[in-house]
């Protein structure tokens, strides 16, 4: 959970909220027709009152997700901008942080537009069984992480993108003081963020191809996901949205 920086179990602690937001009001609600008098009105609908904490939740993921969006869009923006100047293509580190970023945006849109699309008396209680019954692989894997990713893999780009930056700077400032003991070394972070090697080197880098794996392993995953909680949508009645 640390490479995760523990926003999974963020989530999660916020869905429980919810879940019991929506069992109050529905206690609350089920009790109101043994206290109501003749002449009262009727209110507010069992049904609506549990779908509007989903409503609320859906709408500050996509917030925060838009939000993401922007922030790897100006990541990638730098990024780019700095590839222009002579001799930062081959950065390697830069390459990791763009693929980080990029991942990031994807990860984001695909998101917003399926949250977005359930948000409807119908599909809000599927999201909602799907977080109930979620689909898991070990650690590797839940609904939280789902949620989780754009911001997880936005920080990452983050953090190597001013990894390369410094490391960049310091060696620009040793200069060729330092050129000696970095040739004497197997291997350091210094030597994967020199920007002499040309474009190809950068992409067949032992660092990169991994990460390209595993950036593809988890929009499988969460296309997968959604397209399970699809499948739900048809049969999903609002009785699941409470717990």
């Amino acid at each position: 959970m640390v490479l995760l920086f523990n926003i999974p179990s963020l989530y999660s602690s916020r869905i429980q909220k919810i879940f019991l937001e929506t069992r109050r009001k529905s206690e609350s609600l089920e009790m109101q027709p043994l206290n109501r008098q003749p002449t009262d009105n009727l209110g507010t609908t069992p049904s609506e009152a549990t779908l509007e904490p989903w409503d609320k939740f859906s709408r500050t993921l996509i917030k925060e997700w838009a939000a993401l969006r922007i922030l790897s869009s100006l990541v990638l923006a730098t990024i780019f901008s700095m590839f222009q100047i002579s001799g930062l293509w081959g950065n390697q580190l830069m390459m990791v942080a763009a693929l980080f970023s990029f991942a990031a945006l994807i990860y984001g849109a695909v998101l917003t537009i399926y949250v977005n699309g359930w948000r409807d008396d119908a599909g809000l209680p599927m999201w909602a069984k799907g977080i109930r019954e979620p689909f898991r692989i070990g650690f590797l894997w839940s609904i939280w992480i789902l949620m989780a990713l754009p911001a997880i893999w936005t920080i990452w780009g983050i953090i190597f993108f001013f990894l390369s930056v410094m490391i960049v700077w310091v060696s620009a400032q040793g200069g060729n003081d330092n050129s000696n003991a970095q040739n004497s070394a197997p291997f350091t972070l210094g030597e994967l963020a020199q920007p002499t090697a040309p474009p190809s080197s950068a992409v067949a880098h032992p660092w990169f191809i991994p990460l390209f794996a595993v950036a593809m392993m988890y929009l499988i995953l969460i296309m997968y996901t959604l397209w399970g909680l699809s499948r739900r949508h048809q049969s999903t009645d609002s009785s699941l949205i409470v717990v």
